[in-house]
Order: structure tokens, then C-alpha cells, then sequence
């Protein structure tokens, strides 16, 4: 009996149980009267669990005890119905405090807590480990990794960004890392004003690799210089106008190369 009541002690005639003080019905004299314990007796402890079919004595530890995960109990079915694992934190006493909890890799969302009967699951690929999961793709690439769905069913979405001063993104994979260092003005190794200052042109001819952008001279010149300003675009134009000179029988003379 759960609780003992008046009723229950007075009408014990069989093994002539007394109620003593109001409060205990004790089990002189005779041993085996139902309501002979209190709450903080083992014989009651043990008792009260054989009356649970759910539970079971543990004689030698002196606990009730109840794996509400073993097939065939509550969190067992409830759990095994979303393909997700029964977690019975304190099978002994037996009580209802069983929950679900993910499969691996799949772990619960944070914003949750265990005591839910059926757990929210979310699945980071960029953290996990599974066949569809990112693994060290993006780091080994000095890449990060962002899972924009961590749902169980969208995997293979994972990507990997490039770090600043780079910019790409690839899907599932490492990305392909470029910057424009004639465009880009927070790097350190970028151009800025340095080609257009001097009135002259930037190109960054492999947008993959740092320090190769070349100042170019404007027309008729076709000086270069790399990663720096061309300190002289003088260009002599006798070299492509002293024909004009040639052919009327004279000599070409450019007195200002810098013009």
C-alpha cells in the first residue's frame, strides 16, 4: 500500500495491526501486517516496489530499481519511434525520468534540455563526424566552415569561405580563395592608391597570389613595375614617330621625354 490510512490499519484484523499515535501503524505484534512501515524503512521500500509491476527489488543494493529504457518500456517505444536512443538517467529509484536523446552524430539542439520526452535534433556538419560531414575540408584550407541547415535531412550543404582579405565560397568543398589587390583597399599587401597617384594603371594578374600586381605606364609607354609605382614613364616618342622625321630627310629630337 502506497499510503496507510486509518481504514487500512483498523481493518487489518487478520494480523491484528494497531495504529499508534495517529501516525504509524506498527507491526506489533504481529510481523506481517501490510501497513507495518514508514516511508524510511527498506522492508517499506521493498514493498512498495514489488507492488509496481514496473519495477524491480534490488536485494542486494537494497534499491528499486526500473530500466524505463529496456525494450518493451515507455521510453523505449517512444524513443524508438523517431530513431532516436532512450536515455534513463537513474534507473534506480524507479521513476518516470527517462527522456530521448540524438543518435551520433546528430546532437540535441542547445536551445533544448533532456527532460523532453522526444529530443530536438540538429546536425552540424561542420562539427560532426559523418560521411557527409566537412572534417578538417575547410581548416586544412585556412577556410571556414558554416552549415546553413542543420537538419538530419539536409546534409551536403556545409561550405567553406574564404578568410579576409580573400573572398570565394565552394559547396561541400574547400573554396578557391581570390582578391583583386588593385580593387581590395583593406590588405596589406594591396596596391591602394599607389599606381594612381602616379597616373598610372593597376592590374593583378593571378588574383590567387599576393604581391604580384604590376603599375603600368599609360600610352604610348609600356612600362611596368611590380608591386610599385614605375619611378619614370618618360618615353622617347622618336621611337615610333622619327619616320615621320626620316622621311622628309630630317633627324627626330624628343627634348622632353617626360611629355
Amino acid at each position: 500500500l502506497m499510503h496507510c490510512t486509518d481504514a487500512d490499519c483498523a481493518n487489518d484484523l487478520v494480523h491484528n495491526c494497531t495504529w499508534v499515535n495517529g501516525t504509524i501503524c506498527t507491526k506489533a505484534p504481529d510481523p506481517n501486517c501490510d501497513c507495518a512501515y514508514t516511508t524510511g524503512d527498506v522492508l517499506y521500500n521493498e514493498k512498495m516496489c514489488k507492488a509496481d509491476a514496473r519495477c524491480a527489488w534490488d536485494a542486494a543494493n537494497a534499491v528499486c530499481q526500473h530500466d524505463e529504457c529496456a525494450a518493451g518500456q515507455a521510453g523505449s517505444q517512444t524513443c524508438g519511434a523517431v530513431n532516436q536512443r532512450c536515455v534513463d538517467p537513474t534507473p534506480a529509484p524507479c521513476t518516470d525520468d527517462w527522456y530521448c536523446d540524438c543518435v551520433p552524430p546528430a546532437t540535441r539542439d542547445p536551445s533544448t534540455q533532456p527532460g523532453q520526452a522526444v529530443a530536438v535534433c540538429v546536425l552540424d556538419e561542420c562539427t560532426a563526424v559523418c560521411p557527409t560531414c566537412a572534417g578538417t575540408t575547410c581548416s586544412d584550407a585556412n577556410q571556414d566552415c558554416f552549415d546553413p541547415k542543420r537538419t538530419l535531412t539536409s546534409v551536403g550543404d556545409w561550405t567553406c569561405t574564404c578568410r579576409t582579405p580573400y573572398t570565394g565560397v565552394a559547396v561541400a568543398n574547400a573554396a578557391v580563395c581570390q582578391i583583386d589587390e588593385c580593387v581590395d583597399q583593406t590588405c596589406a599587401t594591396c596596391a591602394k592608391t599607389t599606381c594612381s597617384d602616379k597616373n598610372q594603371t593597376c592590374h593583378d594578374p593571378d588574383k590567387s597570389v599576393l604581391s604580384d600586381w604590376t603599375c603600368t605606364c599609360p600610352p604610348p609607354s609600356s612600362q611596368s613595375a611590380v608591386a610599385a609605382a614605375v619611378a619614370s614613364c618618360d618615353f622617347d616618342e622618336c621611337t615610333l614617330r622619327k619616320k615621320t622625321c626620316e622621311n622628309a630627310g630630317q633627324t627626330c629630337v624628343d627634348p622632353d621625354q617626360s611629355v
